[in-house]
């Protein structure tokens, strides 16, 4: 299968294709992600996503210095990112779609601050790899929807939007214990009941339940948009208690249209 890099901003054009030829040709949503991903050079919409998480893994082994740059200009440009990272140490990085963005420390108070409402601030970043040493200009707190950092040098504080549920799940994604957490990947332990019922309730759904009203609340609460969610249902996707979050209905080779 081949390898295209993929950018989480090329998955959301794609879905926002995808969004197009469901009304143009009046098919299901599945159908209209397959449509588009084809359309782009990949085998399926499977092939897109493991195209990405490829992608995110190899940005893991760019600098530090070279991802702050990056998210500065993003946030310059008014765009939303939390992405998290374990190396040299568990971090965050965010631009909140309001022209700001940061480094936040997943396990310390520490901050750097990168861009503030449009304005650049002045950061440095030393070294590479594991020899990396951040000179953190800030500390920081959370609040409801707000991080707050307070410039180490000035004094000054500053108080700036985010999406709390997901810049927790970053923080937690970012100190996971090993590699194959933060993919999110699940191997399945025949010996394990809990992997057991696991395995019954993504491949069998046992255990599934409608997304109602009360499931749509918990979602929101992780972080996921009205938006998604109705997409989600839309989709034949329903609500995983335990993993607290959808799961979608297995697909097959045969759920995909061959090229013609």
């Amino acid at each position: 299968m081949k390898f295209i890099p993929t950018t989480v901003a090329d998955v959301e054009k794609l879905k926002s294709r995808a969004k197009v030829l469901k009304r143009k040709f009046k098919i299901k949503h599945r159908e209209a992600l397959e449509k588009a991903a084809r359309e782009a050079g990949y085998l399926h919409w499977h092939h897109v996503t493991l195209c990405q998480q490829e992608s995110d893994r190899k940005a893991r082994h760019l600098t530090v210095t070279f991802l702050c740059e990056s998210m500065t200009k993003d946030a310059l440009k008014g765009e939303t990112h939390y992405l998290a990272f374990f190396e040299p140490v568990p971090f965050v990085l965010l631009a909140n779609g309001k022209q700001t963005g940061a480094l936040i420390a997943s396990e310390s108070p520490d901050c750097l601050i990168l861009v503030v409402e449009g304005q650049e601030v002045k950061w440095a970043i030393e070294g590479e790899g594991e020899d990396t040493k951040i000179a953190w200009n800030a500390t920081y707190t959370l609040e409801t929807d707000c991080l707050v950092a307070t410039d180490k040098v000035t004094g000054a504080v500053h108080r700036i939007p985010v999406d709390e549920g997901l810049l927790h799940d970053r923080i937690a994604q970012s100190t996971k214990e090993d590699d194959d957490e933060k993919f999110d990947l699940t191997f399945h332990d025949p010996e394990n009941p809990d992997a057991q019922a696991m395995f019954r309730q993504i491949f069998m759904g046992e255990g599934l339940e409608p997304i109602d009203d009360a499931n749509k609340a918990i979602l929101t609460a992780k972080g996921y948009s009205e938006e998604i969610i109705n997409e989600a249902i839309a989709a034949g996707a329903q609500f995983s208690r335990p993993r607290q979050s959808m799961i979608y209905p297995i697909m097959s080779s045969d759920d995909i249209e061959e090229e013609a």
